[in-house]
């Protein structure tokens, strides 16, 4: 019985998709061929009979903001492949270079001096009770 409430359930969103796809596309009629509007995605495209075949091409604004979308992406893999050249460029052995370890034993000097200072100015400070 669930087997059949599956199929039916199936079969109903089947015809409900192809039914809202029918009317998805609108043409209208223009001197050198057609304009086709998708009412889905608001996409304009031109266009034209050749011999047999209808084809349609995106309109400018389309074609522009398509473009621009490559563009960055293009940008974004020039970006992300610098990187992946600087990674291979590290050393395979895994240890740090030369001027990560110097800034890092700069760091860790700069702490022990303060923390050594901190040390001596408890040192040369009397307890407030007295010692006890």
């Amino acid at each position: 019985m669930s087997r059949l409430a599956v199929l039916v359930l199936f079969l109903v969103s089947a015809v409900t998709a192809a039914a809202a796809q029918e009317g998805r596309y609108r043409f209208e009629t223009t001197e050198d061929g057609y304009v086709r509007f998708d009412s889905a995605t608001g996409d304009i495209s031109v266009c034209r009979k050749t011999g047999e075949e209808l084809v349609c091409r995106m309109s400018a604004d389309e074609r522009r903001a398509l473009e621009d979308q490559i563009d960055t992406l293009q940008a974004r893999v020039e970006e992300l492949e610098a990187a992946l050249a600087g990674a291979e460029a590290a050393p395979e052995d895994g240890l740090p270079s030369e001027a990560e370890l110097d800034r890092t034993l700069g760091i860790m000097e700069e702490v022990f001096r303060r923390f050594h200072g901190m040390v001596r100015d408890l040192e040369s400070d009397p307890p407030a009770d007295g010692g006890r």
